[in-house]
């Protein structure tokens, strides 16, 4: 479960603004990855069992004691968590943490599911401007109904029906118990799909 508020999934610190005193996650004090690059996969997995990978970047000063600012970067479609070389070496430099999530991918391409990427037509009709998928599909199909959505209604879905909000907030709480953030200075950024999920 998520033990902190979500205020921070919409690009936002936990508090109204950053704290000049850094707020030590309960991840502060224990056992720490070492410093540098490497790919993990999370505890938490969806009722359909897929498993997100994530590269995680410690800086070269993290000391699993000391508080560090947290950003969580989000490919875009169909990327993976290699897509973003240079926020990783950003962070090392600067002295962030950096978690680079996979979305899921179900039978297609890894994705975020948001921004109304699935479940069209909406309550205002397609959420797309290609609903028949004539201008972009191959003939005959209907988009990328992917396995996770079931039936798709239309050509206007495009990306997993699972929770990615749910994944990235697990991600997140998995990431303040076992490495050492400042709590106040959790921030999220995304490429395409990926920052819709960002948002």
């Amino acid at each position: 479960p998520l033990s902190r508020p979500l205020g921070l999934m919409l690009g936002q610190p936990f508090a109204s603004s950053v704290s000049a005193d850094p707020v030590p996650s309960w991840g502060c004090g224990r056992s720490a990855p070492s410093p540098g690059s490497s790919d993990r996969t999370m505890r938490y997995r969806p009722a359909s069992g897929q498993p997100t990978q994530y590269r995680l970047m410690l800086p070269q000063h993290a000391d699993g004691k000391t508080p560090l600012p947290l950003v969580l970067s989000f490919h875009g479609w169909a990327g993976n968590l290699s897509e973003r070389p240079v926020l990783l070496a950003h962070g090392r430099q600067h002295g962030y943490i950096v978690a680079a999530p996979t979305g899921f991918a179900d039978d297609l391409w890894p994705s975020w599911n948001g921004g109304g990427s699935t479940r069209s037509p909406g309550r205002l009709g397609a959420t797309c401007l290609d609903p028949t998928g004539s201008l972009f599909d191959p003939p005959g199909t209907k988009g990328y109904c992917y396995a996770s959505c079931g039936t798709c209604d239309d050509a206007c879905w495009w990306t997993t029906c699972e929770d990615s909000v749910a994944q990235a907030a697990a991600l997140l709480d998995e990431l303040l118990g076992d490495v050492c953030v400042d709590a106040s200075r959790v921030f999220a950024t995304g490429v395409s799909n990926g920052r819709a999920i960002s948002l």
